[in-house]
């Protein structure tokens, strides 16, 4: 595996762990504001209940203070639903940070490549100009002999040395060879 390939999967494993690790925190958030919502439902229950016995106890009405009870049962569920609210937004926040600085980080990388892949090809360009092996005409020679002796084919090695005329070739001349 390429460096390159390493470093995609490192950034694609972060996404997927960030994008895990905020939906975790949004789902235990959400979990806890319902158990203290459900929690304080059951004590203002409770309150009403105890408030309704001593009410019948007493012979009289107590709703004021099941009425305190309720009020302070809702407001008990809204400030856990508010935190629950807060932890999904700094679960999200924190998701979308994190995506944007694996996409900077994979513009990096696609940049860097790009820019090595270019100067590799450019490279290769000039280290094949280069690279020709050349061979000098010997009396008697054709350029199929030649071609052929090398491995070659005669109408690569024609282009090559840029012959208008294969058959007028001359003892002394250097051809290159072009590469198998």
């Amino acid at each position: 595996m390429g460096l390159f390939d390493k470093l995609k999967d490192i950034v694609t494993t972060d996404d997927k762990e960030a994008a895990a690790e905020a939906d975790e925190a949004a789902s235990k958030a959400e979990a806890e504001a319902e158990k203290i919502k459900v929690q304080a439902q059951a004590r203002a229950d409770e309150a009403r209940r105890k408030a309704d016995e001593a009410a019948a106890k007493a012979g009289m009405e107590t709703s004021a203070e099941a009425q305190a009870a309720k009020e302070q049962a809702e407001a008990d569920a809204a400030e856990a639903q508010r935190k629950a609210d807060e932890e999904k937004a700094k679960a999200t926040a924190a998701l979308a940070e994190r995506k944007r600085e694996a996409q900077e980080q994979k513009a990096k990388i696609a940049a860097r490549k790009a820019k090595q892949h270019a100067g590799a090809a450019h490279h290769e360009k000039h280290k094949a100009h280069a690279e020709h092996k050349t061979v000098t005409v010997k009396a008697g020679d054709t350029l199929s002999e030649i071609a052929a002796r090398h491995g070659v084919d005669w109408r690569e090695m024609a282009r090559l040395n840029k012959l208008d005329n294969p058959d007028l070739i001359y003892p002394g001349q250097v051809f290159k060879l072009p590469n198998k």
